[in-house]
């Protein structure tokens, strides 16, 4: 099991843990313009066709502009051409809501929309 963390100026942080064919990640904190770098660092996984399953736990973000949503929807399609399922899970709080606004639960949050 490897452990990758990624910090910036301590508003945002993902911490990725994998094992097998799946790969945990935990962001924290603000995903916005200054800090969607985060996940697009995590493309890389998903491109490397290593893992099968990525699950994104957004139980710690605490805010989410459009620039995070958007780059949410790439990491989405680069799993699919990847063969890689990207499934963002435990949203809740403007999180979910920003989520829902946009009309993404269904796609973004999958049967992890009921939050």
């Amino acid at each position: 099991m490897s452990c990758d963390r990624t910090a910036l100026a301590a508003r945002s942080e993902c911490v990725a843990q994998t094992a097998a064919a799946t790969i945990e990640v935990r962001l924290r904190g603000e995903i916005d313009l200054a800090s969607v770098h985060l996940v697009h660092n995590l493309a890389c996984l998903v491109d490397g066709r290593r893992h099968r399953t990525m699950r994104v736990d957004l139980r710690e973000v605490t805010f989410l502009d459009a620039r995070g949503i958007a780059s949410f929807v790439e990491l989405m399609h680069r799993g699919e051409l990847s063969g890689c399922q990207v499934a963002f899970v435990n949203a809740h709080g403007v999180v979910a809501k920003v989520i829902e606004l946009c009309g993404l639960n269904a796609f973004l949050l999958g049967s992890d929309s009921r939050q």
